[in-house]
């Protein structure tokens, strides 16, 4: 039985036969009598097995069952002292106790102890039993009723039946699933309750795609569709009110923000302001030392990139953007060695929003890097241990992707650092915009309120990189005259061309296009050498199928959720066993007792599964495919990118900019006729509300 998820495997006796069951239960105990409904299917390891999706625990009703369920529950009393409570009470005791727990007082022979054990264990049971009754004739599982009196408590009942929506505290449990609770239990769909719950939700999911307000006309539309019935404007007008009253909205002007967000939003730009003004004390000679160091690195900076060194050692706030093969991390290198010879005494921060990007922060520059999740010391029970009351000791840090950082991470990050520290950005403004609500580094550059410096010569062109000529190409909104022409053809000393564009009729040659080059691809640079990406998720060439089919391919013996030799990547932080967001590993080992698995990340193996001392295994998904979205922070030697008219609505050119972009040696596009002039053309940056530049340029209130 594993605590955590609830599932169990149990031997269980039924009218005179052994039975193995299979299913999700809440604390189960040898002696326990239950009611199990599903049905019997055959595993093809483990033989028949009865698979249960309905598990309700009765207290034993014989005299004998009694006994041993008493003698079970509470530490010492054992089956002798069992016998005398029976005794005492009768057979019926444990409906009787239930109903009056006082009746232990008088049982002398336990103690004190033993008495109150057998008392919360009565509760429990009770208050499991309720919410159980609650909820699961909506469909929903004996593990979330564990999890709802784990969090409440003896609460748990009324919580359910007069506060349904406060569910919602519970990782795992959504407006959905709270609101069927809610109808279930009675709660009018007018109620304000809901109205509050459904607004909430929905600039919940407003925040998902990035946005940090909504307008009440948004609010107007959205929430009758959520919950599916004209709740009309006054009422939704007085929930905003009740919300904001209660502190969880703020209004700002015409604009309806979750607290959180606002004051996000108004911290960052505040902090921006004051720092980008300050100057930081001046490095004799640095045109020399620049110089000097050009010259022991064996290159030239381009008078841009001299621009972009100075900027960042003499600002207290400078933001350096840019493509590809534009210069970044030569410039990175340099600003590190310069600081940290003329500060020798003052720390130097690199760091990045995600694992992998970090990984190669560090590997670029030489010098130690980290996700400002960790930098911050990020705990997820309380939060960032490095904070505004703690902050970072002065010195320079450089956040490198800073188009990943969403609002919410600015504001921790920035609040992070004393007074004196220097704070350079760098990242590639023509990205994707982060996964999270805003757009810092795009608000920040257009504020005009900060020294930025934007790199746009092209080095690695210069070199005859195809791939970098492409990526320029999208980025200027150029479309090559031949599409189905190898880009890179033209390269000097005969090197090997680097891009290729495959056309295809329709969107089902993608996926065994994709799976020969993955293939390919393997063969020559390993497991995690390439990269397959797409759109969205959705269709025959879409992430789902082309996992699926990139899998079969490398690794054809896979038949479980995870097996030997499948490539997975980690898509939440987890501080204890030092994994993160976006880490590529390599499945080693799966253990078929209790379903954990070895993961080999390359600098440490690590086991995830269900048991304490293990990282949690929902954290961990397949990874021979992603979305573009999802591949940003990384790099492959080898990137194949899908484009069908599937995710038509998707195609953008700073998506498809994105997706060139991950590639180093080698790009392949597979594409339907349409897809990458469609995608090039398309520069509309989807509109994401955000104040942040408007505020930094002092328009509106903080």
């Amino acid at each position: 039985y594993n605590p955590k998820s609830g599932w169990a495997v149990l031997s269980i006796h039924a009218d005179g036969e052994s039975v193995t069951a299979v299913g999700s239960v809440i604390n189960p105990r040898e002696g326990d009598e239950y009611e199990f409904r599903g049905s019997f299917v055959t595993d093809p390891k483990w033989g028949r097995q009865f698979k249960f999706s309905q598990a309700e625990v009765f207290l034993p009703c014989t005299r004998k069952g009694v006994i041993r369920y008493l003698a079970s529950i509470a530490y010492g009393v054992g089956e002798v002292r069992a016998a005398r409570i029976v005794g005492v009470l009768g057979d019926d005791c444990l409906a009787r106790l239930q109903a009056d727990p006082s009746l232990l007082d008088g049982l002398t022979f336990l103690t004190e102890q033993q008495r109150e054990e057998i008392k919360i264990h009565l509760r429990e049971h009770r208050t499991v039993a309720e919410v159980s009754g609650l909820i699961c004739r909506e469909g929903l599982t004996p593990n979330l009723a564990a999890k709802i009196v784990a969090r409440f408590g003896e609460d748990a009942v009324r919580i359910v039946k007069e506060e349904p929506y406060r569910l919602t505290e519970i990782e795992g449990i959504g407006f959905l699933t709270a609101d069927r609770i809610a109808m279930a239990v009675g709660i009018k769909p007018d109620a304000p309750a809901r109205i509050q719950a459904a607004i909430r939700h929905v600039l919940s999911e407003a925040e998902n795609e990035g946005h940090c307000y909504l307008r009440p006309n948004d609010l107007v539309r959205e929430v009758p569709a959520l919950l599916g019935t004209d709740v009309g404007v006054s009422k939704i007008a007085e929930a905003v009110k009740a919300l904001i009253e209660a502190e969880v909205l703020v209004r700002d002007g015409d604009d309806i923000y979750l607290k959180e967000l606002h004051e996000a939003e108004c911290e960052v730009a505040e902090w921006v302001r004051a720092t980008a003004m300050e100057r930081s004390a001046p490095i004799p000679n640095l045109e020399g030392l620049i110089d000097a160091y050009q010259t022991n690195a064996g290159i030239t900076y381009h008078p841009k990139q001299r621009d972009a060194i100075r900027m960042a050692l003499t600002s207290g706030f400078s933001v350096i953007t840019g493509g590809p093969g534009t210069g970044k991390t030569q410039i990175t290198k340099a600003i590190v060695h310069i600081y940290t010879t003329e500060h020798r005494n003052k720390p130097v921060y690199l760091c990045s929003p995600t694992g992998r990007a970090a990984k190669r922060l560090s590997e670029a520059t030489g010098a130690p890097a980290s996700t400002i999740h960790r930098l911050l010391g990020y705990n997820p029970e309380l939060g960032f241990m490095v904070n505004e009351e703690e902050p970072l000791k002065p010195g320079l840090l450089i956040a490198d992707e800073a188009s990943m950082m969403d609002i919410r991470l600015a504001r921790s990050l920035l609040a992070a650092c004393s007074q004196g520290m220097q704070v350079v950005l760098i990242g590639d403004v023509d990205q994707l915009p982060s996964v999270g609500p805003g757009s810092v580094l795009r608000d920040i550059i257009e504020s005009s309120t900060v020294p930025v410096t934007r790199l746009e010569y092209v080095y690695r062109q210069e070199e005859g990189s195809g791939i970098s000529a492409l990526a320029h190409q999208v980025n200027q909104g150029e479309l090559p005259s031949n599409l189905g022409k190898v880009w890179s053809s033209e390269l000097k000393d005969g090197k090997k061309a680097d891009v290729f564009v495959v056309q295809i009729d329709n969107p089902d040659e993608a996926l065994p296009m994709a799976m020969t080059y993955a293939k390919q691809a393997y063969g020559e640079f390993g497991l995690l050498g390439f990269g397959v990406l797409a759109p969205g998720h959705r269709g025959s060439a879409g992430v789902k199928a082309l996992n699926n089919g990139v899998r079969s391919t490398i690794n054809p013996h896979a038949s479980k959720s995870f097996s030997p030799g499948d490539r997975v990547m980690v898509i939440k932080n987890n501080y204890k066993h030092d994994v993160f967001n976006g880490d590529l590993g390599i499945v080693r080992s799966v253990n078929d007792e209790d379903g954990s698995i070895e993961v080999d990340f390359g600098d440490q193996w690590v086991t995830f599964g269900t048991g304490e001392d293990e990282a949690p295994l929902d954290i961990l998904q397949l990874a021979f495919a992603s979305t573009i979205h999802k591949s940003q922070g990384g790099e492959y030697p080898v990137c194949i990118v899908v484009l069908t008219r599937q995710h038509w609505i998707m195609l953008a050119r700073n998506m498809l900019y994105t997706a060139v972009t991950r590639a180093k040696k080698r790009l392949v596009i597979i594409h339907q006729a349409g897809c990458i002039p469609a995608a090039v053309r398309n520069n509309k940056i989807a509109h994401r509300n955000s104040r942040l530049a408007e505020r930094l340029r002092g328009g509106a209130t903080q």
